[in-house]
């Protein structure tokens, strides 16, 4: 009866199921049923991780309700019907036995996009990218406007499947299914440089993002470095102005972006055979810019730094 206990449940919902699978693999449906069918306390006497889902709104909690009703005798379907509105936002399913429960789910109602999604996303976990993609793919039949689907396929068809072409297709789609993803268009732009696709080609698909007026400094760098490789390296310093970027732990430092904008600028003009131009560029690289403040500070380590004086040599060498 102490009330603390059912907070502390209610907190996080993997605790609700770790009491529930201790109940089940005891084959005690009915006490296994009644942990998963309460509706827990929510408010400020329940302390859990921000933008988490109380038990009750949970559908891996749903689907295990469902499967133990259908283990009791009982049916199941209206708790799996349940699970299938439910959101999957921070829901990250990581135990073996979660599988014959979304198993079971997709048994009972196979055009569930819920259940495909998160039994892709536990196969994924495992280690099985192929049987990942194709409970993927039935989602981007079923509901194909489903939070990170598109993004997660097609990371998984570039890193686990090496397929940067059907990659490519998913993360299309992707920007019209969750436009505001924008690891969707960072994706897609790995996918058509491995494809060696043109610059102007990865930079159309960049400046898809919908919000341009507050792109995410991972887009904007993007765009930066498409720009410069499409001869544009103009319009990269520009894009760069007025913006803030955020210091970010094993992130891109802007400087970072700033010198390589700056430095193949130089090595197209010293190519072009434009070295006056160039060695100024060059030799000015580390000046501030009154246009962008963050270049007066913080930029020596980035001007020392290996790749920053390979490049500062080619311009050199092209130059003679």
């Amino acid at each position: 009866e102490d009330p603390g206990l059912w907070a502390h449940l209610g907190g996080d919902p993997q605790r609700v199921l770790d009491v529930a699978v201790d109940y089940m693999e005891l084959g005690d449906w009915a006490d296994a049923i009644d942990v998963l069918d309460r509706r827990y306390p929510v408010g400020e006497d329940v302390h859990s991780e921000p933008g988490a889902l109380a038990p009750q709104n949970h559908p891996e909690v749903a689907y295990y309700r469902g499967y133990c009703r259908e283990l009791a005798g009982q049916s199941g379907r209206g708790d799996f019907d349940a699970a299938s509105r439910m959101s999957t936002t921070y829901v990250f399913p990581q135990r073996a036995s979660t599988i014959p429960v979304l198993e079971k789910a997709i048994s009972v109602q196979p055009r569930d996009p819920v259940a495909h999604m998160l039994l892709g996303a536990l196969y994924l976990s495992g280690g099985m990218a192929d049987r990942a993609v194709e409970h993927w793919d039935a989602v981007r039949r079923l509901q194909p406007k489903t939070p990170t689907l598109h993004r997660n396929m097609g990371m998984t068809l570039i890193y686990a499947l090496q397929d940067p072409a059907r990659a490519a297709e998913v993360l299309g789609e992707g920007m019209s299914a969750d436009p505001l993803n924008p690891d969707v268009y960072l994706a897609l732009d790995q996918a058509l440089s491995l494809l060696q696709r043109p610059a102007v080609e990865r930079l159309q698909a960049l400046e898809r993002y919908p919000r341009s007026a507050s792109l995410p400094p991972p887009i904007v760098f993007k765009q930066a470095l498409a720009l410069v490789e499409a001869g544009r390296a103009a319009e990269a310093e520009k894009l760069l102005a007025g913006r803030f970027f955020p210091r970010e732990e094993f992130g891109t430092n802007v400087r970072q972006v700033y010198v390589e904008i700056r430095q193949q600028q130089a090595l197209q003009l010293a190519r072009q055979g434009r070295c006056g131009d160039a060695m100024d560029i060059a030799r000015r690289l580390g000046e501030p810019d009154a246009a962008l403040p963050f270049t007066s500070d913080g930029m020596t380590p980035f001007l020392e730094a290996g790749r920053a004086q390979y490049l500062t040599g080619l311009v050199f060498e092209a130059c003679g």
